[in-house]
């Protein structure tokens, strides 16, 4: 398996299929938010797109916008060893710090994050702020 970054002509079909079918929405809900990144960096594995975290960045700060992994690759540790690699690669470009947004009823999601060093930094109504300083 490896990072690397997003291609869209050849990576954008399998990048919005994975990410409307895990959190059920509309495809165009997921072309929206990969207009609007920064960045994609995808992970492949055997020529395979099996996950990529979607991001912007601000002066020197990172928003997660989406993080998807392909659903057979789930509790094989495989987020850890993406994370650790993603938080290399954006102290590379200057990043300070990484948020991102997790819905409070998603256990599993707050579980890996903060598993990876994240913290709750805010509550809003139906999500959570979280934050990891690089």
């Amino acid at each position: 398996m490896y990072l690397r970054d997003r291609i869209p002509l050849r990576d954008d079909r399998r990048l919005i299929d994975l990410a409307a079918s895990q959190f059920k929405v509309h495809p165009s809900v997921i072309e929206k938010r990969l207009a609007k990144a920064t960045g994609v960096t995808v992970l492949e594995d055997g020529g395979v797109v099996v996950g990529y975290i979607c991001y912007r960045i601000r002066d020197k700060a990172l928003f997660v916008d989406l993080v998807v992994l392909d659903t057979t690759y789930k509790g094989k540790g495989i987020v850890s060893g993406f994370s650790n690699a993603f938080f290399e690669q954006a102290k590379r470009k200057g990043v300070e710090v990484i948020q991102g947004l997790v819905e409070k009823n998603n256990q599993y999601a707050l579980a890996v994050f903060r598993h990876l060093g994240f913290s709750v930094k805010r509550a809003f109504l139906f999500t959570l702020l979280i934050e990891k300083r690089l």
